[in-house]
């Protein structure tokens, strides 16, 4: 997978308001960005549920997970919340 020359990575992708991260995803799929990285940690969302929510408001864009923990009880618990995000 191409992951592109140029990609973008911000800690409030992980932490805004679904319907902002939603928003500027989309901004930077239209401005021709190549890769959007999230990341885990303290108040952030699950991320491969964080990233799902991002491609489904973007048609081109890559999203990577910098750091996802796969353990703990966590990911079952946040997961689901983060996708019923508003």
């Amino acid at each position: 997978m191409d992951n592109g020359r140029i990609g973008v990575w911000h800690p409030s992708f992980s932490r805004a308001p679904a319907p902002l991260a939603r928003e500027a995803a989309a901004r930077l799929d239209e401005l021709g960005y190549a890769t959007l990285w999230l990341n885990e940690g303290p108040g952030s969302r699950e991320p491969f549920a964080a990233a799902a929510m991002l491609l489904a408001a973007t048609s081109k864009i890559k999203i990577g997970t910098g750091i996802a923990n796969i353990w703990g009880p966590r990911r079952h618990r946040d997961g689901g919340r983060a996708l019923h995000t508003r």
